[in-house]
This record gives C-alpha cells, structure tokens and sequence, in this order.
C-alpha cells in the first residue's frame, strides 16, 4: 500500500486494494501459524481446541481471498448461504480450517475450464458437516491413486503438491476426512467430512 501512494496513486485506487492487500497479509500470516500445528499432526501429537466454528463464514472469507484468482480464471464460485435447516457447528482451529478449504477452492478454480463453475455446498448429517466442492475438470489418471500424497502434482509449473496432503492431515487430524471422487464425465467433487461441535 506505502508504494502505492509514493507511486502517486489516488486514495481511491488505494482504497480498493486495500481489501486484497490486507488478505495478502491474512494469508502469510496463516502460513507462518499453520507451520508448527502441521510439523505436530506429521507426528500425531497435534490435538485441536474445542473452539466452535461457523464454516459458511470461513467459507465467504475463502471466496474473498480467491476473488481475483477466479476473475483471472474466468471461473464463478458459487457458496451456499446456509446449511439445511440448521447452523453449521463445527469445533476446532478455524485458521486450519480456513486453509484446508483455500487450498481446495484454489485447487478447483485452478482446474476448471474458462467460463466455468465451481459448486459447493453445505450438508449437515447427524454427527457430521459435510463440505461438497465441485468443478467440471477431471484429475489425471495417473494422479488419483496418489492425490492426498505428499508431493503430488501434476501439470502444475508451480505445484508444490503440498495442498491437498495438508488439507487431508488437517481434517483427520480434526476428527474428518476428505473424499475424491473424479472422472472426465461428471468432473470433480471434494467432499470434507468433519464432526459436529453437538458431538464432541
């Protein structure tokens, strides 16, 4: 923001980076966090607080952090606005949680055709959430088998495959899951099961 305004720019062209620069910040300042909670749950020793989460709004800061991935993409995220019938309670580090789902969302942005979609949607089970997200895109034959691996990538320039093997050790280490179902007719969906704060 400070180069911005010594390069001369208006308080408005300021003011209209300043959400994306501030969630730049959120974002580095998350990765510096997540580093020790993600060496612990390597070890098995991570255990999570019993702090209650409401998901659609981590859900919405998501979208806004990958706004101008999407637009560059040409790809619409659409969110659900509410669970059914009843408020999403989930228990654990919302930070982690937050990273787990941006690492998905970016991932379903990144493989989903121009102009296309990416769905997710909410589902409350009896003792589980259940996070649904889905794009149009297929994941390579050859990488399926080893999708939540560490390492894992594939026709990627800057792939780390550091993404989904960190969102897969946040959610088990949280109590949950991530499931993958993928094939070229149907496309992609990334299902995140986790417990429910009511069954603690």
């Amino acid at each position: 923001m400070a180069q911005l305004v010594l390069d001369g720019e208006s308080n408005t062209t300021v003011m209209q980076a300043f959400p994306q620069i501030m969630l730049g910040i959120r974002q580095v300042i998350h990765l510096i966090d997540a580093t020790e909670p993600l060496l612990e749950m390597e070890k098995g020793a991570y255990t999570p607080p019993e702090t209650p989460i409401n998901i659609i709004q981590i859900l919405d800061v998501v979208r806004k952090s990958l706004e101008k991935l999407s637009l560059q993409n040409m790809v619409t995220v659409n969110l659900p606005t509410a669970c059914p019938s009843e408020e999403p309670r989930l228990c654990g580090e919302a930070f982690l949680i937050e990273d787990l789902l941006t690492n998905l969302v970016k991932n379903a942005i990144e493989a989903s055709p121009s102009g296309g979609r990416v769905t997710i949607a909410c589902q409350m089970e009896p003792k589980t959430v259940h996070i649904a997200i889905h794009n149009a895109g297929a994941v390579p034959q050859a990488l399926r088998g080893r999708f939540f691996e560490k390492y894992a990538t594939m026709g990627k320039s800057c792939g780390t495959g550091l993404g989904t093997y960190s969102a897969q050790l946040i959610a088990k280490s949280h109590g949950g899951h991530i499931d993958l179902i993928t094939s070229e007719a149907e496309g992609t969906t990334l299902t995140v099961v986790l417990p429910r704060c009511d069954f603690k």
